[in-house]
């Protein structure tokens, strides 16, 4: 029981320590986040890239009509571009989170609207107001 109990502390504060080098390193550095995930993000396309080439050049005897080939260089490539460009990865993550968002609150009006064209107006707290 004691053994359990220290393991947890010790990763409790392993865990704490982590937490505040990367706050510092956010308060020091505000990109610091967004440089990590491109290079995370790019870095795994990349590789995912390099894996469908090494696939190619192994089954090269098979006919493959060279798509693996293709998607390893364009997987390589948006890595890349991913990596240089670490900027480019916020607007992205706001344009789809704005599309998501915009395709969520319409089909919840939809449905809202099929509900009280229902009848069911007492299933849906918001149909009740349209």
């Amino acid at each position: 029981m004691f053994q359990r109990l220290s393991k947890l502390f010790r990763n409790y504060w392993i865990l704490s320590v982590f937490c505040i080098v990367l706050g510092a390193a956010l308060i020091v550095d505000p990109h610091f986040f967004t440089k990590s995930i491109s290079w995370v993000i790019g870095g795994l396309f990349a590789a995912y890239g390099i894996v469908y080439l090494v696939k190619y050049f192994i089954n090269s005897a098979q006919d493959s009509f060279g798509a693996d080939l293709v998607k390893g260089v364009i997987l390589i490539a948006i890595g890349v571009f991913i990596i240089v460009r670490w900027e480019f990865i916020p607007n992205v993550i706001a344009i789809f989170t704005g599309f998501y968002m915009l395709i969520s609150s319409v089909i919840s009006l939809q449905s809202n609207l099929r509900v009280k064209k229902a009848g069911m107006d007492f299933l849906s707290p918001v149909s009740q107001t349209l």
